[in-house]
């Protein structure tokens, strides 16, 4: 699914943030990813809705760690300050990293709703 802009202009991302947000929360998709210039408004704007954890993938381990450590069920990237390889590389590590089966981590996904 494609919520995003469909134009290279300036536009209001909190609209696609929280559209593709949405779907995740709904169970439509079972992740999501996000671009806007830097990554943190669109994260900012994916959080607000129920049941998402988003964080932005800055580098590798950072990504691998959304996923393994907090569960994230969205990933957020900031097109002006990375790479289009180094996104692309961090949308499958997203995908394919698991959540932790230590409890450490459950308890403190659970801690944050």
């Amino acid at each position: 699914m494609d919520f995003g802009t469909k134009t290279t202009k300036s536009c209001d991302y909190p609209i696609y943030g929280k559209a593709a947000a949405e779907a995740v929360s709904n169970k439509l998709a079972d992740f999501g990813v996000l671009v806007c210039t830097s990554g943190e408004g669109i994260s900012i704007a994916a959080n607000k809705v129920n049941g998402i954890r988003c964080g932005i993938g800055y580098d590798d381990v950072a990504t691998a760690k959304l996923r393994e450590h907090n569960n994230a069920n969205m990933v957020a990237f900031g097109q002006k300050y990375m790479a289009l390889k180094d996104i692309l590389k961090r949308v499958d590590i997203f995908l394919l990293e698991n959540f932790s089966s230590e409890e450490k981590h459950h308890r403190r996904v659970s801690e944050i709703g």
